[in-house]
Order: structure tokens, then C-alpha cells, then sequence
């Protein structure tokens, strides 16, 4: 080794030990090592054959095409110099700074410059490559690799004027050309370069020309140099220059650590973040890699970023009342208080907001609101917390419930109206605390309600259309059930609005009819129950599956027994099946439930005489020169129990012997003539058809007396019967035949 190896030998070793004995060197060493792009300013090597028009757009193209052919050699540049080469074309033109800015601090990297164009200069993006014009600028960006790579000036539709491209002679240069993209590729001069993936994009700006200079940034006022709201956003590695270098450098003059924010990351942004690694226990080289950015966002977070301690209000107000806050919060200098309704629509808005301030319920009117609070510090920066407050009519009076214990069985209760209040709510609880029952939104001041014997709880809640309020608890026992009827048996009418009446296997409610399917026999049981059979269909009562409520033939089942029982209201039929509930109606479906209100429940009887038997003698047509009348006996109902035909010759006396010695002398009625005019007319045919669709009611007589055809009720075909009767057209039905009603 020669004397100047030995040389250079320990001068290595000298910077190698002053570097382990240093971080800061260290940190300096480590940078230096590593490529620096920052902005150069070479327009004085630019050659000066142009000339200059006063138009911006013209002039700056004019300049790029005389420096076609120049070379990164013959400008002296030392970096990547697309921008640089934009920029000092632009300073060449003798434009305003702030059309396209030529300050090497306002320029740096692609990124920067194409931020600071559009956010500082009133740039304009074209969206639509057909409108592109000479003297735009053409961005070359890959988002999946977030990435801007390349800047030029459009010379025409067809050309751009790039500096810094590599040619086939190997150098950099200025060329005239247009880049491409295809299939995720970045193309020039037809070769694919391999050292970016992804699509990549053009991206067109259009330099606002014609706006007058407006003042740059400055070093006065950092936090309006970079928006507040980008302060805790940047995640990525901090390149060497730009917006997201102002970050740190904004930062980093807030903490104490630095007084410059030039975009650039030079030896004084370096050294202050390698003081700030070493006081934060971090690896000290002078880069802001992310984990020093995640510091440096907590630091200044704690220190100067507006937080919450606290925000919070109560829970709901009444209408009547005042709405205060709790605000707490460390480093800020004004609170505001913004109140939005469920739909964003802001309803009040303080921007100076303290504890001691407040606002009137009746304001925001009634409902649920979204209440934001916004700190905010002299730097403009600011923390949001939202609550929610909701908004109540006045509460409800408490109600004194009481409960009438002479009538326990149903129970009676009773309370005194109360303000503010819409409806009431009754609960029932059982001796073991279950619900018992509920009965909602009763309107009144009192209610009827059945239950089982046994011991209960009721209360009641008084409510609005917001809060409610609750009555206090009452216990009480209901006795036994006593039944309401003492007799054997009986025949009723039953009514729960309408009358109930029977049809197929299920009752229905409808109107008044004298029709047998309305009535009902009540027979006591041994056990003091009754069991209820429809006087038409000689069916039971029974419960069905599922708490349903059907009819079957009488049987000694449980399922068929009912225990009548009085209220103020009526009668409630309670289910001796199960004694906690009862009869009742759920939109014309019956059914047996927990006891809800007896006004809803109870049934009104109507009795009716006990049906006696009555005797139809029907005159019968002459056979062999014989008379004779057929006595039929028959029930409620219609249908025929027994019968007796005797036959006389003509010379038996006009008065017959029925073999009957209590059938008394009564008018003699046709089949069919249903107005009891003594003839069968089409007028006849229509008051049966009218009867029919229920315009007109027939007593029990006519229903059997009319029915022509024999098939045990009335229907049209009845009618159209009488009708062919009348015109005279034969058929097989009784109409025309005499019958004497005994």
C-alpha cells in the first residue's frame, strides 16, 4: 500500500470512530450516503435563442423548444430534473412566481409541485384529454404506487416537452416526444421501463396565466402554510422535500426543536429530528422514518393539539327545562357547541361556548339530538365529540292506584288523573313477581280486568309521548269465582258488540237475527259450570288448540265447560279448562286469553221463552179419491221429531181426525207465500230472495214453512222455485201445498 492508501486508510478510521462516538455524525453520515433530490435552479445553462410574447402559455413553450437537445451535462444539473427543467423554463419567461412557481423551496419533487400548483397558484385540472392546449402541464402519476414520476410542458396535442429523458445515445436530455401508457406498463421512446408496476396515469393542469400575483408563503405563519387538518393525517416516509417536509418541520418548530419551515429537508431539519430521537428514546439517524412520525404526532398531540377530558351532558331535559354541558378539555382556546336534529339539519350553533352557558329545552322542540362540541387552539386546530340529549314533554303526575277490594273478582282499579299524561299502563304481577298481565294505553281513570283466584301486585305508569312516571305498588287477593246463573237451564241471545252466533264449527259475530244459530242453551253441570250449545247446530262451545275457541258435539270434557261470572260491564265466561282466562274476540276470532279490559269481554244476555214444540199439518194432494193431512211435530229447529198421517174418504167430516187431541184450530198457510197474502206471487219469490242476502228477516215458521226443496234452510234456489210456480213451470218442490199451522 502506497503512502496516500495509508492515508486515506485512517482517515476512513478517523470518520468511523467520530461517527460511533456522535449520533448526530452518525445520522449526517447515513444521510449523505443516501441520493438527495432537491431543486436546482440552472436556467442561467439554458440557451436563450427565443423570444418572449407577453403570453405566459406561448412563452413557456417558445423557451422549452430552444433547449431541445439540451443535456443534463450542458445544464449543470446534478439530480432528476423534469421539474427543474418546468420551473426555470418558467423563470426564463419572466412570469409571476405564483403562475408556476420557480422558487427552488416552492418546486422540489413532482408531488410537491403538483400539490402547490392547485392549492397555491389557482391551477385548474383538465379532466378531458381533447381539451389539452399548448402550455399546459402534463403529470405522469401510478396510484397503486402513489407515486409521481415525471412533469412536462404540452407543446401540442401530439408532443410534449420533456426534460431529463434518457435517449438512445444513453444521455439525459431535452427531447420532444410523448409518453404512454399500455397494459399497466410506463413506455417511452417504445421502451418499457421495468422499475415501476402499476397503471399509471396522465394527469393535466392547466397554470392559471391570467391570475394576478398573490402573496406566497412565508415562515411567519407555518399552521396556514400547512392545513391543520393534515397535521396528524401523514403516515408514509417523508421524502426530501415538499408539503409532507413542512409537516415535520411544523412539528418540529411547535416542540421547540426548529425555527425553519422552507419544505426542504436540509441539515437543520436533520439535526432536529435527531434531538428529538434521542430525547425520545428512538434510533437517532436524522430520518423521519414512520416510527419517529408516530412520535412526533403523539407529541404534539399531548402538547398542543386541542383534546377532550370529558363532554357530556344529561341524558334527557323536559321541554320546560334549561340544556347545560360539561365541558373539559386541555389545550384549546374556544369551545363550540353545535346541535343537529336526527336528519344533520343544525338547529343551534354557539361558537363560543363556556360551562356556564346554557340554552332553553323548548328551542330544539321535542325528540332525540346530536349535540357536537368542538375545541379548538390558536393554530386553528381542533378535537369534535359528539353526545346525544334527548328532549321530553313534561313528566307525568305519579298516579295513587287504588283497587275497589268489594269486587275483587273481576279486580276494579281505580286512579286519579294526572297532568301531562296521554294514557295509562296497568301491570299485574303474580305472588312470585312474574307479569301476570299488561294492559296497555288505557285511556280512562279506571279499568275492570278479570284474574284467577290468587295474590297479586298491580302498578301503573303514567306516560306521555316521551317519559313516563310510576304509580306506587298495591297487593291484593282475588277470591274464588262465583258463578253468575242459579238456573238448571235457560235459552239466550248472546251479545259481545254483535251477536255471536254459530256457523259450521266457529262462532261469528254479526247483526240481529231471529235466526235458531243465534241462540244458545245454557245447561248447569254438576260442578256448577255450564256447558253452551248452539240451538241450530247442536254443538258445544269448546276450546281448541293453540287458545282457540271452536265448535264439537257436546261432551262431559272440562274443554267444554264455562264458568259465567258478573262485572259492571257484563258477563265473562271464564274456561274451567284454565281459570285465568277467558271468552273473548280478537278481530272476530274467538279465543280464550289473559283478561285485558271486561268492557271488551263481557257478553250480554238476552233470555228467550223456552221453545216449545209446534205442529205443522200439511193438507196433502188427493190420492184415490182419499184426503188426508200429515202432522209433523217438530222443534225449534225445524227438524221433524215424529209424525202421523191420516187419510179420510170423501164423505169424513171437512174437520180431520189427526189422531192429535191438542191440536187447536189455526189458519191454514201456503207453501211459498211468504207475505201471507192467501197466494203465491213473484212478489213472494223476491221477499224470500231478499231474506236471503239478509234485507229481510222471517220468524222461525217461515224459515220451515218456505223451505221448498227440504234441505233445512232458506237459499235462492228456494226462491227460484216459487218464481217457476208462478209462471207455471212444473218442478218437484212443495210450493202451492196448503199446510195448517197447530
Amino acid at each position: 500500500m502506497n503512502q496516500f492508501g495509508r492515508l486515506a486508510a485512517l482517515a476512513l478510521s478517523c470518520v468511523t470512530m467520530a461517527t460511533a462516538l456522535s449520533p448526530t455524525a452518525y445520522a449526517y453520515q447515513h444521510y449523505n450516503e443516501i441520493p438527495v433530490s432537491g431543486t436546482q435552479n440552472r436556467a442561467h445553462n439554458f440557451h436563450k435563442d427565443f423570444t418572449l410574447t407577453g403570453n405566459y402559455a406561448d412563452d413557456l413553450v417558445n423557451v422549452a423548444q430552444s433547449q431541445l437537445g439540451l443535456t443534463t451535462k450542458e445544464a449543470q444539473y446534478s439530480e432528476d430534473w423534469c421539474a427543474n427543467f418546468v420551473a426555470d423554463c418558467a423563470r426564463l419567461t419572466e412570469m409571476p412566481n405564483d403562475i408556476i412557481p420557480y422558487d427552488y423551496s416552492l418546486v422540489a419533487g413532482c408531488r410537491f409541485f403538483y400539490s402547490y400548483i392547485l392549492e397555491s397558484c389557482g391551477a385548474t385540472v383538465i379532466s378531458n384529454e381533447n381539451d389539452v392546449m399548448s402550455g399546459d402541464l402534463v403529470f405522469y402519476y401510478c396510484p397503486s404506487s402513489d407515486f409521481y414520476l415525471h412533469v412536462a410542458i404540452v407543446e401540442s396535442s401530439n408532443n410534449y416537452l420533456e426534460g431529463n429523458i434518457t435517449t438512445a445515445k444513453g444521455r439525459e436530455e431535452v427531447i420532444r416526444s410523448k409518453f404512454n401508457y399500455k397494459f399497466g406498463c410506463y413506455i417511452h421512446n417504445d421502451k418499457v421501463d421495468t422499475t415501476l408496476s402499476g397503471h399509471v396515469e396522465r394527469l393535466y393542469v392547466r397554470p392559471n396565466y391570467g391570475r394576478p400575483p398573490v402573496k406566497l408563503y412565508t415562515d411567519t405563519d407555518p399552521a396556514s402554510y400547512y392545513p391543520p387538518e393534515r397535521v396528524l393525517s401523514y403516515k408514509e416516509p417523508i421524502p426530501s422535500c415538499g408539503f409532507d417536509v413542512c409537516w415535520v418541520q411544523t412539528i418540529l418548530k411547535r416542540l421547540g426543536y426548529s425555527d425553519t419551515v422552507n419544505g426542504i429537508y436540509d441539515e437543520t431539519t436533520r439535526d432536529a429530528i435527531a434531538r428529538f430521537q434521542i430525547e425520545n428514546n428512538l434510533y437517532s439517524d436524522g430520518i423521519t422514518e414512520s416510527e419517529t412520525i408516530n412520535a412526533l404526532k403523539t407529541c404534539y398531540q399531548d402538547l398542543y393539539k386541542p383534546s377532550f377530558i370529558s363532554f357530556s351532558t344529561k341524558d334527557s331535559f323536559t321541554y320546560d327545562s334549561q340544556i347545560s354541558f360539561d365541558i373539559d378539555g386541555s389545550n384549546y382556546d374556544s369551545a363550540k357547541i353545535v346541535i343537529t336534529d336526527i336528519n344533520g339539519t343544525i338547529l343551534y350553533s354557539n361558537n363560543d361556548f363556556s360551562t356556564e352557558s346554557s340554552l332553553p329545552a323548548n328551542l330544539l322542540g321535542k325528540g332525540t339530538f346530536t349535540a357536537n362540541c368542538t375545541l379548538e387552539n390558536k393554530y386553528g386546530e381542533s378535537s369534535t365529540l359528539s353526545t346525544t340529549l334527548i328532549v321530553t314533554d313534561p313528566l307525568p303526575e305519579t298516579p295513587d292506584l287504588i283497587i275497589d277490594y268489594k269486587n275483587t273478582t273481576p279486580a276494579v282499579f281505580s286512579w286519579n288523573p294526572t297532568e301531562n299524561t296521554t294514557a295509562y299502563d296497568l301491570y299485574i304481577t303474580d305472588s312470585k313477581g312474574n307479569t301476570y298481565n299488561t294492559i296497555t294505553n288505557i285511556s280512562d281513570c279506571s279499568h275492570t280486568v278479570f284474574l284467577a283466584a290468587g295474590r297479586y301486585s298491580a302498578y301503573l305508569i303514567a306516560k306521555n309521548e316521551t317519559v313516563s312516571t310510576q304509580s306506587n305498588s298495591i297487593r291484593f287477593i282475588t277470591n274464588n269465582l262465583t258463578s253468575a246463573f242459579s238456573d238448571e237451564e235457560f235459552y239466550a241471545k248472546l251479545y259481545n258488540n254483535d251477536l255471536c252466533l254459530a256457523t259450521g264449527n266457529s262462532l261469528l259475530l254479526k247483526k240481529n237475527s231471529n235466526l235458531s244459530s243465534f241462540k244458545w242453551h245454557f245447561i248447569k253441570q254438576e260442578d256448577n259450570t255450564y256447558t253452551i250449545i248452539n240451538c241450530k247446530t247442536k254443538q258445544a262451545i269448546m276450546v281448541g288448540n293453540n287458545s282457540s275457541v271452536i265448535l264439537s258435539s257436546p261432551t262431559t270434557t272440562i274443554l267444554q265447560k264455562w264458568i259465567p261470572v258478573n262485572t259492571m260491564e257484563g258477563i265473562i265466561f271464564v274456561s274451567a279448562y284454565d281459570k285465568s282466562k277467558v271468552l273473548t274476540f280478537t278481530n272476530n276470532e274467538p279465543q280464550i286469553n289473559r283478561s285485558k279490559d271486561c268492557k271488551t269481554e263481557a257478553f250480554r244476555l238476552e233470555t228467550i221463552d223456552t221453545p216449545h214444540r209446534f205442529i205443522l199439518t200439511e193438507i196433502c194432494k188427493p190420492k184415490e179419491n182419499t184426503d188426508g193431512y200429515a202432522n209433523y211435530i217438530c222443534d225449534i229447529t225445524g227438524e221433524t221429531t215424529s209424525s202421523s198421517i191420516t187419510y179420510h174418504t170423501p164423505d169424513t167430516p171437512d174437520k180431520p181426525n189427526t189422531n192429535s187431541n191438542d191440536i187447536p184450530d189455526k189458519p191454514i198457510r201456503l207453501v211459498g207465500d211468504v207475505n201471507c197474502d192467501g197466494k203465491v206471487t213473484n212478489i213472494d219469490s223476491l221477499i224470500l230472495l231478499r231474506s236471503v242476502i239478509g234485507l229481510y228477516n222471517l220468524d222461525e215458521i217461515s224459515h220451515i214453512l218456505h223451505d221448498t226443496n227440504n234441505d233445512k234452510r232458506i237459499t235462492s234456489v228456494d226462491s227460484m222455485k216459487i218464481l217457476q210456480y208462478v209462471v207455471g213451470i212444473e218442478n218437484d218442490s212443495s210450493v202451492g201445498n196448503k199446510v195448517m199451522i197447530k
